[in-house]
């Protein structure tokens, strides 16, 4: 558990405490499924951050001997400044059992097309005054058209959405946890958002995997 604590402060040192506020799912139809929604850009004007941390482990390991470890993964990482005239940023850390737990992090972060949003479950689409995040669940079958979770961020906002899945390899199956970490800011101010504020909302989409 220490080497992946004292990983986490490499990343970043100056890591805020979390703050874990329990959250209503609001459903939403959404009959164009996963997509994302685009808008002019204009400099100054507010991206939307995705960071998304997958941490992978056997059935094995399930209850193993590295199950503390694999529970003391960061809740969140640094991350490079993205491009300002993208309309939504992508930043992706993986720990796996393969590698002890040990993250592997993005050098950079990239845009977030429709392939990568199908992917993570995930949609923006602008409001008013900011953009409304659709997140879709990690259903056992076939995907959802309908968003289990649905929330504005204005500019200066961030959530948290915590999910797992199961996945049948073969005659096993491996375990994915995901922690979505998503604001909406000028790509400079992530960090500083990440760090100097909490979640406006944390939503756990966890289930007991068998």
């Amino acid at each position: 558990m220490g080497a992946i604590q004292n990983e986490a402060k490499r990343f970043w040192p100056d890591l805020a405490e979390d703050q874990h506020i329990q959250a209503r799912g609001a459903a939403q139809p959404h009959p164009e499924r996963l997509h994302l929604s685009r808008r002019p850009r204009s400099k100054g004007l507010a991206t939307t951050f995705i960071q998304v941390i997958e941490t992978c482990w056997s059935n094995q390991q399930r209850g193993g001997s590295q199950a503390a470890v694999r529970n003391a993964v960061p809740m969140i990482f640094r991350t490079p400044v993205g491009d300002p005239a993208a309309p939504v940023l992508l930043h992706r850390a993986l720990c796996s059992e393969a590698d002890g737990f040990s993250p592997q992090v993005d050098a950079e972060v990239q845009r977030l097309s429709a392939e990568l949003a199908a992917q993570y479950r995930v949609a923006v689409h602008p409001e008013a005054h900011g953009v409304r995040v659709e997140f879709f669940g990690e259903p056992a079958g076939a995907a959802s058209a309908t968003a289990s979770d649905s929330v504005v961020l204005s500019p200066g906002m961030w959530l948290r959405i915590v999910a797992n899945r199961r996945v049948a390899v073969a005659d096993t199956c491996t375990y994915h946890r995901f922690v979505y970490n998503i604001a909406h800011c000028e790509p400079a101010d992530v960090n500083s958002l990440f760090a100097g504020s909490a979640p406006v909302l944390c939503i756990n989409r966890e289930t007991r995997l068998l």
